[in-house]
Protein backbone atom coordinates (compact mmCIF):
# COMPACT_ATOMS: atom_id res chain seq x y z
CA UNK A 1 0.00 0.00 0.00
CA UNK A 2 2.94 2.40 0.81
CA UNK A 3 4.56 1.44 -1.97
CA UNK A 4 1.37 2.07 -4.47
CA UNK A 5 1.13 5.73 -2.61
CA UNK A 6 4.47 6.36 -3.69
CA UNK A 7 3.72 5.79 -7.44
CA UNK A 8 0.58 8.21 -6.84
CA UNK A 9 2.55 10.73 -5.04
CA UNK A 10 5.52 10.33 -8.00
CA UNK A 11 2.07 10.81 -10.61
CA UNK A 12 1.17 14.04 -9.18
CA UNK A 13 4.49 15.41 -9.33
CA UNK A 14 5.40 14.82 -13.04
CA UNK A 15 1.76 15.50 -13.96
CA UNK A 16 2.11 18.74 -12.19
CA UNK A 17 5.55 19.92 -13.57
CA UNK A 18 3.84 18.68 -17.43
CA UNK A 19 1.34 21.33 -16.35
CA UNK A 20 3.39 23.83 -15.67
CA UNK A 21 5.30 23.36 -18.68
CA UNK A 22 2.35 23.33 -20.98
CA UNK A 23 0.62 26.13 -18.64
CA UNK A 24 0.67 28.49 -22.12
CA UNK A 25 -0.51 25.99 -24.12
CA UNK A 26 -3.99 24.32 -22.64
CA UNK A 27 -6.12 27.05 -24.40
CA UNK A 28 -4.56 26.88 -27.82
CA UNK A 29 -7.93 25.55 -30.01
CA UNK A 30 -8.16 22.31 -31.76
CA UNK A 31 -5.44 21.46 -34.72
CA UNK A 32 -5.55 19.25 -37.80
CA UNK A 33 -6.49 16.05 -36.69
CA UNK A 34 -8.22 17.05 -33.35
CA UNK A 35 -10.70 19.18 -35.02
CA UNK A 36 -11.00 17.12 -38.42
CA UNK A 37 -11.64 13.59 -36.18
CA UNK A 38 -10.72 13.04 -32.80
CA UNK A 39 -12.29 16.00 -30.91
CA UNK A 40 -15.67 15.45 -33.25
CA UNK A 41 -15.10 11.24 -32.57
CA UNK A 42 -15.01 12.05 -28.98
CA UNK A 43 -18.08 14.51 -28.69
CA UNK A 44 -20.37 11.85 -31.11
CA UNK A 45 -19.24 9.95 -27.60
CA UNK A 46 -19.81 12.55 -25.45
CA UNK A 47 -23.53 13.78 -27.21
CA UNK A 48 -24.88 10.48 -28.16
CA UNK A 49 -23.07 7.44 -26.72
CA UNK A 50 -21.72 6.76 -30.31
CA UNK A 51 -18.73 4.60 -30.38
CA UNK A 52 -18.47 5.19 -34.38
CA UNK A 53 -18.53 8.81 -35.70
CA UNK A 54 -21.47 10.33 -37.34
CA UNK A 55 -19.64 13.96 -37.79
CA UNK A 56 -16.99 13.14 -39.03
CA UNK A 57 -15.75 10.29 -41.33
CA UNK A 58 -14.87 7.21 -39.16
CA UNK A 59 -11.70 6.02 -39.64
CA UNK A 60 -11.53 2.57 -37.86
CA UNK A 61 -9.50 3.90 -35.16
CA UNK A 62 -10.47 1.78 -31.58
CA UNK A 63 -12.55 4.14 -29.66
CA UNK A 64 -11.01 4.11 -25.94
CA UNK A 65 -9.16 7.52 -26.06
CA UNK A 66 -12.50 9.35 -27.31
CA UNK A 67 -14.29 7.82 -24.74
CA UNK A 68 -12.00 9.01 -21.68
CA UNK A 69 -12.06 12.20 -23.11
CA UNK A 70 -16.21 12.37 -23.20
CA UNK A 71 -16.05 11.07 -19.80
CA UNK A 72 -13.71 14.17 -18.92
CA UNK A 73 -16.23 16.60 -20.52
CA UNK A 74 -18.64 14.81 -18.55
CA UNK A 75 -17.00 15.30 -15.13
CA UNK A 76 -15.15 19.12 -16.09
CA UNK A 77 -17.28 20.22 -18.86
CA UNK A 78 -16.26 20.47 -22.65
CA UNK A 79 -13.40 22.58 -23.39
CA UNK A 80 -10.44 23.03 -25.10
CA UNK A 81 -8.71 23.42 -21.28
CA UNK A 82 -10.08 20.23 -19.85
CA UNK A 83 -9.23 18.38 -23.04
CA UNK A 84 -5.73 19.43 -22.91
CA UNK A 85 -4.99 18.80 -19.17
CA UNK A 86 -6.65 15.34 -19.69
CA UNK A 87 -4.21 14.62 -22.32
CA UNK A 88 -1.45 15.79 -19.56
CA UNK A 89 -2.41 13.67 -17.61
CA UNK A 90 -2.42 10.56 -20.19
CA UNK A 91 1.66 11.92 -20.83
CA UNK A 92 2.59 11.96 -17.33
CA UNK A 93 1.64 8.46 -16.58
CA UNK A 94 3.75 7.51 -19.40
CA UNK A 95 6.65 8.90 -18.01
CA UNK A 96 5.59 7.47 -14.56
CA UNK A 97 5.30 3.98 -16.66
CA UNK A 98 8.96 4.00 -18.33
CA UNK A 99 10.35 5.17 -15.12
CA UNK A 100 9.46 2.05 -13.63
CA UNK A 101 10.18 -0.15 -16.47
CA UNK A 102 13.42 0.98 -16.38
CA UNK A 103 14.03 1.37 -12.81
CA UNK A 104 13.05 -2.71 -13.53
CA UNK A 105 16.11 -3.40 -15.45
CA UNK A 106 18.27 -0.80 -14.22
CA UNK A 107 19.42 1.22 -11.36
CA UNK A 108 17.72 4.87 -9.88
CA UNK A 109 19.80 7.20 -11.56
CA UNK A 110 19.35 5.15 -15.60
CA UNK A 111 15.96 5.49 -14.73
CA UNK A 112 15.29 8.73 -13.87
CA UNK A 113 17.55 9.73 -17.16
CA UNK A 114 15.29 7.84 -19.18
CA UNK A 115 12.32 9.28 -17.66
CA UNK A 116 13.82 12.93 -18.13
CA UNK A 117 14.55 12.29 -21.69
CA UNK A 118 11.80 11.29 -22.34
CA UNK A 119 9.63 13.99 -20.80
CA UNK A 120 11.94 16.68 -22.73
CA UNK A 121 12.11 15.03 -26.08
CA UNK A 122 10.32 17.33 -28.56
CA UNK A 123 8.26 14.88 -30.21
CA UNK A 124 6.58 13.79 -26.94
CA UNK A 125 6.40 17.25 -25.66
CA UNK A 126 5.09 18.45 -28.76
CA UNK A 127 1.97 15.54 -27.80
CA UNK A 128 1.69 15.63 -24.70
CA UNK A 129 -1.80 18.34 -24.72
CA UNK A 130 -2.61 16.61 -28.11
CA UNK A 131 -5.13 14.55 -28.78
CA UNK A 132 -3.54 11.78 -30.32
CA UNK A 133 -3.36 8.29 -29.88
CA UNK A 134 0.24 7.95 -29.81
CA UNK A 135 0.81 8.68 -25.56
CA UNK A 136 -2.04 6.63 -24.93
CA UNK A 137 -0.54 3.56 -26.75
CA UNK A 138 2.72 4.10 -25.65
CA UNK A 139 1.21 4.23 -21.57
CA UNK A 140 -0.49 0.61 -22.23
CA UNK A 141 2.29 -1.05 -23.71
CA UNK A 142 5.04 0.19 -21.98
CA UNK A 143 2.50 -0.83 -18.33
CA UNK A 144 2.04 -4.25 -20.49
CA UNK A 145 5.94 -4.68 -21.14
CA UNK A 146 6.33 -3.69 -17.17
CA UNK A 147 3.57 -6.57 -16.44
CA UNK A 148 5.08 -9.47 -18.81
CA UNK A 149 8.62 -8.98 -16.79
CA UNK A 150 6.89 -9.15 -13.72
CA UNK A 151 5.13 -12.25 -14.73
CA UNK A 152 1.73 -10.80 -13.68
CA UNK A 153 0.03 -11.78 -16.65
CA UNK A 154 -3.45 -10.54 -15.78
CA UNK A 155 -2.45 -7.30 -15.58
CA UNK A 156 -0.38 -7.48 -18.86
CA UNK A 157 -3.64 -8.97 -20.73
CA UNK A 158 -5.61 -5.69 -18.85
CA UNK A 159 -3.35 -3.35 -19.86
CA UNK A 160 -2.59 -4.71 -23.35
CA UNK A 161 -6.17 -4.84 -23.75
CA UNK A 162 -6.69 -1.53 -23.33
CA UNK A 163 -4.02 -0.47 -25.29
CA UNK A 164 -4.85 -2.46 -28.54
CA UNK A 165 -8.05 -0.65 -27.45
CA UNK A 166 -6.14 3.07 -27.66
CA UNK A 167 -4.81 2.06 -31.01
CA UNK A 168 -5.26 -0.89 -32.98
CA UNK A 169 -1.26 -1.10 -33.78
CA UNK A 170 -0.84 -1.55 -30.40
CA UNK A 171 -1.22 -5.56 -31.00
CA UNK A 172 1.91 -5.35 -32.48
CA UNK A 173 3.35 -5.89 -28.82
CA UNK A 174 1.86 -9.84 -28.88
CA UNK A 175 4.31 -11.58 -30.74
CA UNK A 176 6.86 -9.72 -28.89
CA UNK A 177 5.65 -11.11 -25.68
CA UNK A 178 5.01 -14.76 -27.12
CA UNK A 179 8.95 -14.72 -28.37
CA UNK A 180 9.87 -13.43 -25.16
CA UNK A 181 8.23 -16.35 -23.46
CA UNK A 182 9.54 -18.92 -25.39
CA UNK A 183 12.80 -17.86 -25.17
CA UNK A 184 12.99 -16.21 -21.67
CA UNK A 185 10.36 -16.48 -19.43
CA UNK A 186 11.31 -19.82 -18.08
CA UNK A 187 14.60 -18.25 -17.05
CA UNK A 188 12.77 -15.67 -15.12
CA UNK A 189 11.58 -18.05 -12.83
CA UNK A 190 14.53 -19.82 -12.18
CA UNK A 191 14.37 -22.29 -15.53
CA UNK A 192 17.20 -22.43 -17.75
CA UNK A 193 16.97 -20.91 -20.92
CA UNK A 194 17.47 -24.24 -22.75
CA UNK A 195 15.24 -26.36 -20.69
CA UNK A 196 12.57 -23.75 -21.08
CA UNK A 197 12.76 -24.40 -24.78
CA UNK A 198 12.68 -27.73 -24.49
CA UNK A 199 9.49 -27.98 -22.47
CA UNK A 200 7.83 -25.28 -24.56
CA UNK A 201 8.58 -27.75 -27.61
CA UNK A 202 6.57 -30.50 -25.29
CA UNK A 203 3.94 -28.00 -24.38
CA UNK A 204 4.72 -27.88 -20.94
CA UNK A 205 7.54 -25.43 -20.61
CA UNK A 206 5.38 -21.86 -19.98
CA UNK A 207 1.93 -22.08 -18.10
CA UNK A 208 -1.34 -22.19 -19.61
CA UNK A 209 -2.28 -19.39 -18.16
CA UNK A 210 0.59 -17.09 -19.83
CA UNK A 211 -0.54 -18.07 -23.14
CA UNK A 212 -4.09 -17.18 -22.22
CA UNK A 213 -3.22 -13.94 -20.95
CA UNK A 214 -1.20 -12.84 -23.96
CA UNK A 215 -4.29 -14.21 -26.25
CA UNK A 216 -6.92 -12.23 -24.77
CA UNK A 217 -5.86 -8.63 -25.89
CA UNK A 218 -6.94 -10.28 -29.15
CA UNK A 219 -10.75 -10.66 -28.22
CA UNK A 220 -11.78 -6.73 -27.49
CA UNK A 221 -9.71 -5.99 -30.70
CA UNK A 222 -11.73 -8.53 -32.41
CA UNK A 223 -15.14 -7.48 -31.14
CA UNK A 224 -14.55 -4.19 -32.35
CA UNK A 225 -13.38 -5.06 -35.69
CA UNK A 226 -16.62 -7.42 -36.16
CA UNK A 227 -18.75 -4.39 -34.34
CA UNK A 228 -17.51 -1.46 -36.77
CA UNK A 229 -18.25 -4.04 -40.07
CA UNK A 230 -21.83 -4.52 -38.89
CA UNK A 231 -21.98 -1.40 -38.35
CA UNK A 232 -20.55 0.57 -41.53
CA UNK A 233 -19.91 -2.76 -43.97
CA UNK A 234 -15.82 -1.77 -43.71
CA UNK A 235 -13.39 -4.13 -41.90
CA UNK A 236 -11.06 -1.19 -40.80
CA UNK A 237 -10.57 2.62 -42.53
CA UNK A 238 -13.30 4.03 -44.64
CA UNK A 239 -12.32 3.35 -48.48
CA UNK A 240 -13.85 5.17 -51.47
CA UNK A 241 -11.67 3.29 -54.47
CA UNK A 242 -14.67 -0.06 -53.75
CA UNK A 243 -17.47 2.72 -54.27
CA UNK A 244 -17.42 2.20 -57.98
CA UNK A 245 -18.06 -1.37 -57.86
CA UNK A 246 -21.08 -0.95 -55.54
CA UNK A 247 -22.88 1.31 -56.96
CA UNK A 248 -22.54 -0.27 -60.20
CA UNK A 249 -23.84 -3.72 -58.62
CA UNK A 250 -26.86 -1.67 -56.52
CA UNK A 251 -27.75 0.11 -59.48
CA UNK A 252 -27.19 -2.48 -62.16
CA UNK A 253 -25.50 -0.10 -64.48
CA UNK A 254 -23.04 -2.67 -65.77
CA UNK A 255 -19.71 -0.37 -65.68
CA UNK A 256 -18.61 3.35 -64.50
CA UNK A 257 -19.80 4.84 -68.11
CA UNK A 258 -23.26 3.13 -67.74
CA UNK A 259 -22.69 4.53 -63.92
CA UNK A 260 -22.21 8.19 -65.09
CA UNK A 261 -25.56 7.10 -68.01
CA UNK A 262 -27.78 6.37 -64.72
CA UNK A 263 -26.82 9.57 -63.07
CA UNK A 264 -27.49 11.94 -66.11
CA UNK A 265 -23.77 13.30 -65.56
CA UNK A 266 -22.48 14.90 -68.35
CA UNK A 267 -19.33 16.11 -66.89
CA UNK A 268 -15.59 13.79 -67.59
CA UNK A 269 -12.85 14.57 -65.08
CA UNK A 270 -10.18 13.38 -67.07
CA UNK A 271 -6.97 15.03 -65.87
CA UNK A 272 -3.65 13.56 -66.87
CA UNK A 273 -2.06 14.10 -62.94
CA UNK A 274 -4.06 10.84 -62.28
CA UNK A 275 -2.42 8.79 -64.34
CA UNK A 276 0.50 8.65 -62.32
CA UNK A 277 3.14 6.67 -63.73
CA UNK A 278 1.94 6.50 -66.98
CA UNK A 279 2.24 10.50 -67.53
CA UNK A 280 5.54 11.10 -65.48
CA UNK A 281 8.34 8.81 -67.16
CA UNK A 282 11.25 9.29 -65.21
CA UNK A 283 14.02 6.83 -66.18
CA UNK A 284 14.86 6.21 -62.77
CA UNK A 285 10.76 5.98 -62.31
CA UNK A 286 11.22 8.78 -59.83
CA UNK A 287 7.37 10.27 -59.26
CA UNK A 288 6.80 14.03 -59.36
CA UNK A 289 6.71 15.18 -55.89
CA UNK A 290 7.36 12.07 -53.70
CA UNK A 291 11.06 11.82 -53.43
CA UNK A 292 11.95 12.09 -50.26
CA UNK A 293 8.36 11.61 -48.69
CA UNK A 294 7.10 9.45 -45.99
CA UNK A 295 3.97 8.60 -46.66
CA UNK A 296 3.08 6.45 -44.33
CA UNK A 297 3.16 8.43 -41.39
CA UNK A 298 1.14 11.91 -41.64
CA UNK A 299 2.41 14.90 -40.75
CA UNK A 300 5.88 13.61 -41.00
CA UNK A 301 8.70 16.31 -41.58
CA UNK A 302 9.18 16.42 -44.98
CA UNK A 303 12.78 16.51 -47.35
CA UNK A 304 13.03 20.21 -47.18
CA UNK A 305 12.25 20.48 -43.36
CA UNK A 306 15.49 21.57 -42.77
CA UNK A 307 16.17 23.56 -45.19
CA UNK A 308 17.31 26.90 -44.17
CA UNK A 309 18.43 29.19 -47.53
CA UNK A 310 17.41 29.34 -50.93
CA UNK A 311 20.39 27.65 -52.14
CA UNK A 312 20.10 24.51 -50.02
CA UNK A 313 16.65 23.90 -52.23
CA UNK A 314 18.75 23.35 -55.42
CA UNK A 315 19.61 19.94 -53.78
CA UNK A 316 16.84 18.32 -54.29
CA UNK A 317 15.59 15.64 -57.11
CA UNK A 318 13.02 18.39 -59.15
CA UNK A 319 10.77 16.90 -61.64
CA UNK A 320 11.02 17.56 -65.34
CA UNK A 321 8.34 18.52 -67.76
CA UNK A 322 10.75 16.47 -70.28
CA UNK A 323 9.36 13.43 -69.15
CA UNK A 324 5.79 13.79 -69.66
CA UNK A 325 4.04 11.41 -71.59
CA UNK A 326 0.07 12.48 -72.35
CA UNK A 327 -1.08 9.86 -74.12
CA UNK A 328 -2.82 7.77 -71.84
CA UNK A 329 -4.51 11.02 -70.88
CA UNK A 330 -5.24 12.36 -74.48
CA UNK A 331 -7.05 8.82 -75.43
CA UNK A 332 -9.56 9.28 -72.95
CA UNK A 333 -10.50 12.44 -73.49
CA UNK A 334 -10.58 11.47 -77.28
CA UNK A 335 -13.43 8.85 -76.00
CA UNK A 336 -15.29 10.89 -73.85
CA UNK A 337 -17.97 11.50 -76.30
CA UNK A 338 -20.06 14.86 -75.99
CA UNK A 339 -19.51 15.51 -72.66
CA UNK A 340 -18.14 18.59 -70.54
CA UNK A 341 -14.15 17.83 -70.03
CA UNK A 342 -12.37 19.02 -67.03
CA UNK A 343 -9.00 18.51 -67.24
CA UNK A 344 -5.14 20.13 -66.99
CA UNK A 345 -2.98 18.88 -64.24
CA UNK A 346 -4.44 18.97 -60.31
CA UNK A 347 -1.59 21.13 -59.58
CA UNK A 348 -1.84 20.86 -55.93
CA UNK A 349 1.31 22.92 -55.59
CA UNK A 350 0.20 23.84 -51.70
CA UNK A 351 -0.06 20.55 -50.86
CA UNK A 352 3.43 19.98 -52.59
CA UNK A 353 4.98 22.09 -50.44
CA UNK A 354 3.51 21.15 -47.33
CA UNK A 355 4.69 17.76 -48.03
CA UNK A 356 8.29 19.27 -48.97
CA UNK A 357 8.56 20.74 -45.70
CA UNK A 358 6.04 18.71 -43.56
CA UNK A 359 2.61 20.58 -42.72
CA UNK A 360 4.10 22.14 -39.20
CA UNK A 361 7.55 23.43 -40.76
CA UNK A 362 5.69 24.88 -44.23
CA UNK A 363 3.66 26.76 -41.88
CA UNK A 364 6.21 28.31 -39.65
CA UNK A 365 8.59 28.56 -42.22
CA UNK A 366 6.33 30.98 -44.04
CA UNK A 367 6.73 33.32 -40.93
CA UNK A 368 10.47 32.88 -40.17
CA UNK A 369 12.27 32.47 -43.85
CA UNK A 370 9.62 33.87 -46.42
CA UNK A 371 12.12 33.86 -48.82
CA UNK A 372 12.88 30.11 -48.81
CA UNK A 373 9.03 28.82 -48.96
CA UNK A 374 8.72 32.02 -52.27
CA UNK A 375 11.59 29.55 -53.72
CA UNK A 376 10.15 26.73 -52.92
CA UNK A 377 6.76 27.63 -54.29
CA UNK A 378 8.00 29.23 -57.33
CA UNK A 379 9.95 25.42 -58.29
CA UNK A 380 6.96 23.96 -57.71
CA UNK A 381 4.67 25.80 -59.59
CA UNK A 382 6.94 26.57 -62.18
CA UNK A 383 6.87 23.11 -62.95
CA UNK A 384 2.73 22.46 -63.05
CA UNK A 385 2.50 25.83 -64.94
CA UNK A 386 4.99 24.39 -67.92
CA UNK A 387 3.36 20.76 -67.42
CA UNK A 388 -0.26 22.38 -68.26
CA UNK A 389 1.09 24.59 -71.17
CA UNK A 390 2.52 21.19 -72.61
CA UNK A 391 -0.59 19.37 -72.04
CA UNK A 392 -3.22 21.98 -72.79
CA UNK A 393 -1.45 22.04 -76.44
CA UNK A 394 -1.45 18.66 -76.63
CA UNK A 395 -4.91 18.59 -75.85
CA UNK A 396 -6.35 21.05 -77.57
CA UNK A 397 -10.42 21.46 -77.98
CA UNK A 398 -10.62 18.26 -76.21
CA UNK A 399 -10.59 20.55 -72.77
CA UNK A 400 -13.67 22.48 -71.94
CA UNK A 401 -12.45 23.38 -68.03
CA UNK A 402 -9.74 23.62 -66.10
CA UNK A 403 -9.93 22.18 -62.94
CA UNK A 404 -7.74 22.18 -60.75
CA UNK A 405 -7.50 22.15 -56.62
CA UNK A 406 -6.20 22.72 -53.24
CA UNK A 407 -7.41 22.17 -49.54
CA UNK A 408 -6.95 25.62 -48.39
CA UNK A 409 -9.88 25.43 -45.68
CA UNK A 410 -10.48 23.40 -42.31
CA UNK A 411 -13.56 22.62 -41.03
CA UNK A 412 -13.56 26.35 -39.39
CA UNK A 413 -11.14 28.43 -41.47
CA UNK A 414 -8.20 28.84 -43.26
CA UNK A 415 -5.00 26.27 -43.05
CA UNK A 416 -3.00 29.08 -43.24
CA UNK A 417 -3.96 32.78 -42.21
CA UNK A 418 -5.48 35.44 -44.81
CA UNK A 419 -1.80 37.16 -44.99
CA UNK A 420 -0.25 34.18 -45.44
CA UNK A 421 -2.72 33.39 -48.55
CA UNK A 422 -2.31 36.60 -50.10
CA UNK A 423 1.68 36.90 -50.09
CA UNK A 424 2.29 33.04 -50.67
CA UNK A 425 -0.69 31.16 -52.29
CA UNK A 426 -2.68 33.51 -54.63
CA UNK A 427 0.20 34.96 -56.88
CA UNK A 428 0.78 31.81 -58.14
CA UNK A 429 -3.11 31.18 -58.17
CA UNK A 430 -3.76 33.92 -60.36
CA UNK A 431 -1.03 32.47 -62.84
CA UNK A 432 -2.80 29.42 -63.07
CA UNK A 433 -6.20 30.87 -63.85
CA UNK A 434 -4.62 33.26 -66.44
CA UNK A 435 -3.00 30.22 -67.79
CA UNK A 436 -6.40 28.61 -68.54
CA UNK A 437 -8.17 31.59 -69.55
CA UNK A 438 -4.81 32.38 -72.03
CA UNK A 439 -6.32 29.08 -73.80
CA UNK A 440 -10.15 29.37 -73.56
CA UNK A 441 -11.26 27.58 -70.85
CA UNK A 442 -13.33 28.05 -68.13
CA UNK A 443 -11.29 27.75 -64.47
CA UNK A 444 -13.11 25.77 -61.83
CA UNK A 445 -10.99 25.77 -58.63
CA UNK A 446 -11.49 22.77 -55.73
CA UNK A 447 -11.06 23.57 -52.64
CA UNK A 448 -12.49 22.12 -49.43
CA UNK A 449 -13.04 23.72 -45.96
CA UNK A 450 -14.64 27.25 -44.95
CA UNK A 451 -12.73 29.59 -47.80
CA UNK A 452 -15.34 31.95 -47.57
CA UNK A 453 -12.34 34.52 -46.32
CA UNK A 454 -10.73 34.66 -49.73
CA UNK A 455 -13.71 34.13 -51.76
CA UNK A 456 -13.25 37.27 -53.05
CA UNK A 457 -9.38 37.43 -53.71
CA UNK A 458 -10.59 34.07 -55.66
CA UNK A 459 -12.94 35.69 -57.84
CA UNK A 460 -10.47 38.73 -58.73
CA UNK A 461 -8.14 36.24 -59.80
CA UNK A 462 -10.45 34.90 -62.44
CA UNK A 463 -11.55 31.66 -60.99
CA UNK A 464 -14.98 30.94 -63.04
CA UNK A 465 -16.62 27.86 -60.85
CA UNK A 466 -15.83 27.06 -57.13
CA UNK A 467 -16.21 23.31 -56.30
CA UNK A 468 -17.36 21.86 -53.82
CA UNK A 469 -18.87 23.92 -51.42
CA UNK A 470 -18.63 22.19 -48.14
CA UNK A 471 -21.41 22.87 -46.59
CA UNK A 472 -21.48 22.34 -43.15
CA UNK A 473 -18.08 24.35 -42.98
CA UNK A 474 -18.54 27.73 -41.43
CA UNK A 475 -20.05 30.29 -43.72
CA UNK A 476 -20.07 28.11 -46.12
CA UNK A 477 -23.83 27.05 -46.42
CA UNK A 478 -25.54 28.02 -49.75
CA UNK A 479 -27.50 31.09 -48.04
CA UNK A 480 -24.32 33.03 -47.23
CA UNK A 481 -22.67 32.14 -50.47
CA UNK A 482 -25.57 33.49 -52.75
CA UNK A 483 -26.10 36.35 -50.29
CA UNK A 484 -21.98 37.06 -50.95
CA UNK A 485 -21.28 35.88 -54.04
CA UNK A 486 -24.23 34.94 -56.41
CA UNK A 487 -24.08 36.14 -59.65
CA UNK A 488 -20.05 36.31 -60.02
CA UNK A 489 -19.04 32.94 -59.59
CA UNK A 490 -20.84 29.83 -60.83
CA UNK A 491 -21.15 27.01 -58.08
CA UNK A 492 -20.59 23.20 -58.06
CA UNK A 493 -21.09 21.52 -55.27
CA UNK A 494 -23.30 22.26 -51.96
CA UNK A 495 -25.06 19.10 -51.28
CA UNK A 496 -23.86 18.12 -48.03
CA UNK A 497 -21.85 15.07 -47.96
CA UNK A 498 -21.08 15.37 -44.26
CA UNK A 499 -24.16 14.31 -43.18
CA UNK A 500 -27.25 14.69 -45.12
CA UNK A 501 -25.86 12.41 -47.67
CA UNK A 502 -24.64 9.66 -45.66
CA UNK A 503 -27.37 9.38 -42.95
CA UNK A 504 -30.05 11.17 -44.62
CA UNK A 505 -33.54 9.76 -46.58
CA UNK A 506 -33.43 9.69 -50.05
CA UNK A 507 -36.51 12.51 -49.33
CA UNK A 508 -34.36 14.58 -47.79
CA UNK A 509 -31.46 14.63 -50.43
CA UNK A 510 -34.59 15.80 -52.91
CA UNK A 511 -35.60 18.38 -50.47
CA UNK A 512 -31.76 19.86 -50.12
CA UNK A 513 -31.28 19.68 -53.66
CA UNK A 514 -34.60 22.04 -54.71
CA UNK A 515 -33.53 24.32 -51.77
CA UNK A 516 -29.81 24.62 -52.84
CA UNK A 517 -30.66 24.79 -56.11
CA UNK A 518 -33.76 27.62 -55.30
CA UNK A 519 -30.77 29.49 -53.41
CA UNK A 520 -27.67 29.36 -55.90
CA UNK A 521 -29.09 28.43 -59.12
CA UNK A 522 -29.00 29.12 -61.99
CA UNK A 523 -25.45 29.17 -62.43
CA UNK A 524 -25.39 25.82 -59.64
CA UNK A 525 -23.87 22.43 -60.94
CA UNK A 526 -25.58 20.33 -58.34
CA UNK A 527 -22.91 17.86 -57.05
CA UNK A 528 -21.53 16.46 -53.51
CA UNK A 529 -19.92 18.60 -51.03
CA UNK A 530 -17.22 16.43 -51.41
CA UNK A 531 -14.78 15.18 -54.93
CA UNK A 532 -15.00 11.35 -53.59
CA UNK A 533 -18.26 9.88 -52.71
CA UNK A 534 -17.44 7.34 -50.17
CA UNK A 535 -19.30 3.31 -49.87
CA UNK A 536 -20.96 5.04 -46.27
CA UNK A 537 -23.26 7.00 -48.96
CA UNK A 538 -26.01 4.95 -49.56
CA UNK A 539 -26.73 4.66 -53.52
CA UNK A 540 -30.45 5.77 -53.20
CA UNK A 541 -29.15 8.95 -51.88
CA UNK A 542 -27.15 10.04 -55.28
CA UNK A 543 -29.65 8.48 -57.22
CA UNK A 544 -32.02 10.86 -55.65
CA UNK A 545 -30.23 13.73 -55.96
CA UNK A 546 -29.35 13.12 -59.69
CA UNK A 547 -33.10 12.86 -60.38
CA UNK A 548 -34.00 16.12 -58.07
CA UNK A 549 -31.22 17.95 -59.87
CA UNK A 550 -33.20 17.39 -63.25
CA UNK A 551 -36.48 18.20 -61.70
Amino acid sequence: MRSLAHWVLRLVAIFLCLLGLHLRLLGLPYYWDEAGYYVPAAWDFYHHWLLIPESTLHTGHTPLVMVYLALAWHAFGFSPLVTRVAMVLIASGTVVATYALARRVADREPAIWAAALLAFSPMFFAQSTVVYLDLPAALFTTLAVLALLDGRMWLFALTASLGVLTKETTVVMLPVAWVYMYLGVGAHHGVPLQETQNRWRARHGVPLQFWIATVVPILPLAAWTLYYRHKTGFWTGNPHADTYKMYIEALGCGDAEGLFTYLNDDCRWIGPQSYQAEVYRHPSGQPMFDAGLDREKFGSVGPLAHCEAVEQIADYPWPDPAYLDFAPCLRDLRAAGDHYRLSGFWTPFFHNVCDLFGMEEYLVKMHTMPEVVHAVTDRVCAFYHAANERFFAAAGDMVDGFFFGNDFGTQQSLICGPGQFNEFILPWLRKFTKQGHDHGLQVILHSCGAIHPVIEQLIAAGVNCLHPLQALAKDMDAATLARDFKGRVAFMGGIDMQELLTNGTPDQVRAEVHRVKSILGPNLIVSPSHEAILPNVPPQNIAALARAALE
